[in-house]
């Protein structure tokens, strides 16, 4: 909701967090956000494989190679998009154990060899 929005906002600014943006609204009418990116995080629970898949689509043919996204669900598996082994726990409120997300890397390597 629009309140959460601008409360993050102001969080983010008090934090004084260059270079983070936060954005609101349904992200598969914004492909340009996958432009440049370097390092997202997607609370990604509740969202329907419809949206995970435009999701991971768009990751692997815009973000540059590179690029990182940490989600807390997986993400479809799709060419350009690798899933990495990481070691980072969240702490969640609405779980006792750590969580560990998952960790996926744009890589334009597995592409071209998938064309090979």
């Amino acid at each position: 909701d629009n309140r959460r929005h601008r409360d993050a906002l102001a969080a983010a600014q008090r934090a004084g967090a260059p270079g983070v943006t936060l954005l609101q609204g349904d992200i598969r009418e914004k492909p340009e956000v996958f432009e440049g990116l370097r390092l997202a995080y997607w609370n990604n629970l509740c969202f329907p494989s419809a949206v995970s898949q435009v999701v991971a689509e768009r990751l692997a043919s815009i973000a540059p190679p590179g690029a990182e996204i940490f989600a807390l669900a997986e993400i479809p598996e799709v060419l350009g998009l690798s899933k990495v082994e990481t070691r980072i726990d969240l702490e969640m409120p609405w779980r006792v154990e750590p969580y560990r997300p998952f960790r996926y890397v744009v890589s334009r390597e597995q592409m071209r060899t998938a064309e090979v």
